[in-house]
């Protein structure tokens, strides 16, 4: 008998964070989807390329996936939990939902909850969790964080593949590299410069929330910053204006309210990290041109504003301050730098370093909004296709996300979740338990504090 072939996890993906955690995306869509249709073009999909103990073959008692269907026979405004499923969207900045209430709807009951589970159980990596109601499908996709971040999940990884299986597209689903070779293992060993934060390095009870920004509110936000930055420039005619994107805009209005609690300690320094998807500034290097690279490819780039300036001074600041951290330190030499600095060896957390002074405070942010997951088009699975619906893209009206982990704390993180196809951000992320409620009533009352 032909036994199963065992890949090494890449060291990138082995530092401790990772395999600790569990990455869950839920996809609400307003159209009954075949749990079928979209279990089978996914193990199609797979097809052993996702997976590091590869089975000779794949059958029921070595599947490719982990696949679980719930079946309601009712409306989903009327199950307990679906309903708290946000339907109606409001024209100012607010809290709209706490992810935790949808994880009976994002994985099955006996879902594995880290690492150990995993092993213990003998279980595949990826997991596909369908629930249907009359109205309403809700797909959702779990794995280890080991295996896939959140760019391997979007649009040019996981998502992408499922959606060209769908369509009949096999062909022209990306080559995917790095499958069972380290592409990333010299990442780091030889840099060609020093980092420019160099000199810096140092080395719970929380909840979540999710946030919805409509677009009138994030279009205002970046124009009145673009102006600001603008004048503040001057410069003669035919010189190239600011920018900034919606990205750097939304980080740093979010920032006022994640660090509003500390508005009495001017003097403290904020590490503000943006993780940095690398896998454009490694492409035609590291990593293959034309080639999808699913495991995790990000790092953090960051800031560090003291309480004084992220109160004091304008939003456009503090959004350039992080268009500049991108432009500056986004280089192929500075994360060559960066994880020669903070990182000398990714296997052992003992010798990660950070950037800062020793009472700083640090957030995460995580954007998401290239991955597309508003724009993940499942409609070849549609139960009912009629002429009209046949033609018309399938996406969801929410997303949420949870990582879990037992080791590793998530308080203080963020994740800009994504853009909807109406212009609207949403923005989840955990905080100290009864911070949520405070920023609640700040934006409630309109506040001027992000604006």
């Amino acid at each position: 008998m032909e036994s199963a072939k065992v890949i090494p996890l890449h060291d990138f993906d082995t530092m401790p964070v990772y395999p600790n955690m569990v990455l869950s995306l839920m996809l609400k869509y307003d159209k009954v989807l075949d749990p079928l249709v979209l279990r089978d073009s996914l193990i199609e999909l797979e097809n052993g390329k996702l997976v590091y103990h590869v089975p000779a073959k794949f059958d029921e008692k070595t599947p490719a996936i982990t696949f679980s269907h719930v079946p309601y026979d009712m409306n989903v405004e009327e199950h307990h939990l679906g309903c708290k499923i946000p339907s109606h969207h409001p024209d100012k900045p607010a809290i709209v939902a706490d992810p935790a209430h949808f994880d009976p709807l994002a994985r099955r009951a006996d879902a594995p909850k880290g690492l150990s589970d995993f092993i213990q159980r003998e279980l595949p990596q990826l997991e596909l969790h369908v629930v249907s109601f009359r109205n309403a499908t809700i797909v959702s996709v779990s794995c280890l964080h080991s295996l896939l971040d959140g760019m391997g999940f979007g649009s040019q990884g996981l998502f992408k593949g499922w959606m060209l299986v769908l369509q009949g597209r096999q062909a022209e689903i990306p080559p995917v590299c790095g499958f069972d070779e380290d592409l990333l293992k010299s990442l780091g060993k030889q840099p060609t410069e020093k980092h420019k934060h160099q000199g810096a390095v140092l080395w719970y009870n929380e909840e979540g929330r999710i946030v919805c920004v409509p677009e009138t509110f994030v279009r205002h936000l970046r124009q009145s910053a673009l102006d600001e930055l603008t004048a503040q420039a001057g410069g003669a005619a035919g010189d190239a204006k600011p920018w900034i994107s919606e990205g750097d805009v939304l980080v740093a209005w979010w920032t006022r309210y994640a660090t509003m609690h500390l508005r009495n300690h001017p003097d403290k320094t904020i590490n503000v990290s943006s993780a940095y998807n690398i896998r454009r500034v490694l492409s035609g290097n590291l990593l293959p041109a034309g080639h999808a690279y699913l495991s995790n490819a990000s790092l953090g780039l960051f800031m560090l504003p003291k309480i004084r300036d992220i109160f004091s001074r304008p939003l456009s600041w503090m959004a350039a301050q992080m268009r500049q951290s991108i432009v500056e330190t986004g280089t192929r030499a500075q994360i060559e730098a960066l994880v020669a600095e903070v990182m000398p060896d990714w296997t052992r957390p003992s010798t990660f370093r950070m950037y800062g002074d020793p009472n700083m405070h640090m957030i995460v942010f995580t954007n998401w909004t290239q991955a597309q997951f508003y724009h993940v088009d499942l409609s070849p699975a549609m139960v009912d296709k009629t002429d009209d619906q046949g033609q018309q893209p399938v996406v969801p009206s929410f997303v949420s996300y949870r990582i879990s982990s037992t080791v590793w704390p998530m308080r203080d993180s963020f994740c800009i979740i994504g853009k909807d196809s109406e212009g609207r951000y949403w923005l989840g992320g955990s905080l100290q338990k009864g911070l949520w409620a405070k920023i609640d009533s700040v934006l409630q009352q309109g506040s001027a504090i992000g604006a």
